[in-house]
């Protein structure tokens, strides 16, 4: 990866030096293959936003470079190639189907079995990071490849939210990995509270080029943002009141660009600009707790 001395201001000028035009992306596999091609992942986590964040052709690729940039934070021990995804969502309405995903280790292997019910990048992904537990209620993260026998994937057809993303479901069983592949800490709360610095930070690089052209004041506003959520992601220690604050920022450029863009041009806007204020509604409830305050 690149020096963490690296700037947002020195990214940016070699960027529009050395970028003269968007590249082709016709679907998640363009877009993958863009990733790799550009060498993405051996950039800094926030780097890896900003700029997947600026090339993204849309709102649901931002995402996917937010996503990649918050897990190289969480998981710097994943494999340089490829995309990971994390695996901690479970269905709860039919345990009895598809029952939680369970750990058995035995000496210097690990056993899984049971289901995961959403993974992001499903038909794309090289990786998975699952979470599980064993019979005595002891959790463990685990790292598996897309290709691990005993893991079969399926995929939802027609995703409401995010559409231009796969969006999968996996199921194990008697999947043996090594023990090695255990993921040491507890790191999901880390993740949880990192996804939504790395994905604003993704966001406020794509509003900037796309007000670029057109409002010139608004894109400068969104780089100011963006250079805040660039100094405060890397920081796994950043107050929520903080975060309260880059929010309400964001959502008021937001606001402004939807009132005065033509968003009709933009795939999937209706549905996918809910993006935005995924996370806001969390955040400004922690930091109005007075704990925190």
């Amino acid at each position: 990866m690149t020096s963490n001395d690296s700037t947002m201001d020195d990214f940016l000028a070699a960027y529009f030096e050395n970028t003269t035009q968007m590249f082709t992306c016709n679907n998640e596999s363009d877009w993958y293959h863009y990733w790799e091609s550009e060498g993405l992942n051996r950039l800094n986590p926030p780097l890896i936003a900003l700029k997947g964040g600026m090339q993204a052709p849309n709102l649901a690729y931002v995402f996917i470079a937010g996503y990649q940039a918050a897990m190289r934070h969480v998981f710097p021990e994943i494999p340089e190639d490829g995309w990971t995804a994390l695996a901690a969502s479970e269905d709860i309405h039919n345990p009895t189907d598809n029952p939680p995903l369970l750990f058995t280790k035995n000496g210097g292997t690990i056993r899984l079995n049971g289901t995961k019910s959403w993974v992001a990048q499903s038909k794309s992904v090289d990786y998975l990071i699952v979470t599980a537990k064993n019979d005595n209620k002891e959790r463990a993260m685990v790292l598996v490849k897309i290709d691990q026998q005993g893991l079969l994937m399926s995929h939802r057809e027609s995703p409401s939210f995010l559409a231009d993303m796969s969006q999968g479901f996996a199921r194990f069983s008697e999947a043996i990995v090594d023990a090695n592949a255990l993921i040491e800490g507890e790191r999901l709360k880390t993740f949880m509270k990192s996804e939504s610095k790395f994905i604003m930070l993704a966001l406020c690089g794509w509003f900037y080029k796309q007000s670029l052209k057109n409002q010139p004041a608004l894109a400068a506003d969104f780089r100011l943002l963006a250079a805040d959520y660039f100094s405060v992601s890397q920081d796994n220690t950043t107050k929520v009141t903080v975060l309260a604050d880059l929010d309400t920022r964001l959502q008021s450029l937001f606001k402004t660009f939807s009132s005065e863009s033509n968003t009709n041009t933009i795939a999937n806007w209706q549905s996918d600009c809910a993006l935005v204020s995924m996370y806001s509604k969390g955040i400004q409830s922690r930091a109005a707790k007075p704990v925190n305050n």
